[in-house]
Parts: structure tokens; C-alpha cells; sequence
């Protein structure tokens, strides 16, 4: 990530029953060694209730998500690598989003 200053991959993090927790996330990122990754505890659902559940709400889902539009640009429903490819569209020089 040090290559494109101002970009940002954040996880957040839910259980299968409902939102997740401060605990929860900071339990993920210490498993996984997650050092160049954000991750929240979305506490309110707000990402299933909005983004996810449009899809089935089945986890895990991947998306990628314009901030300043919080409009999705992408999903998948499952890790990150199925969608590779359109990160790294974004992190081209070309793509309007790549401006850092």
C-alpha cells in the first residue's frame, strides 16, 4: 500500500447472526498478521443492511466501494483474490480513482 498513498483496504467485520465488535476485528487482525489492512467491528450491520443483503447477504463478500460516492463498483461473494482484477484497475495510473 506504501506504492499508493491514500488508498486504503478496510475489512469490516460482522458474525453470522448479526454486527460485529471492536473485539472481533482486533482478534481478526491480530490472527491474520493484518498489518496493511484496516479492520472495523461494524457494530451497526451497516454494511450487510446496505451493500450485502442487495446480494443475498451470504458471507464472505468482497466489495469494492467508491467513498466518495458510497456507491459498490464491484462484488463478489467470496475473498478478495476473485476480485483482483478490478483492484488492480484501480490502482492503475489510467483510472480516475488512482489520483493519491
Amino acid at each position: 500500500m506504501a506504492s499508493h498513498p491514500g488508498l486504503a483496504i478496510i475489512q469490516t467485520m460482522v458474525t453470522q447472526s448479526g454486527p460485529g465488535s471492536a473485539a472481533l476485528a482486533a482478534s481478526w487482525a491480530d490472527t491474520y498478521n493484518l498489518t496493511n489492512v484496516h479492520v472495523w467491528g461494524d457494530t451497526t450491520n451497516y454494511m450487510n443492511i446496505n451493500f450485502t443483503s442487495q446480494f443475498g447477504g451470504y458471507y464472505p463478500s468482497t466489495m469494492i466501494i467508491d467513498a466518495d460516492t458510497m456507491t459498490m463498483t464491484a462484488f463478489q461473494q467470496a475473498g478478495i483474490t476473485t476480485l483482483a482484477s478490478a483492484i488492480d484497475e484501480i490502482t492503475s495510473a489510467e483510472h480516475p480513482c488512482a489520483e493519491y
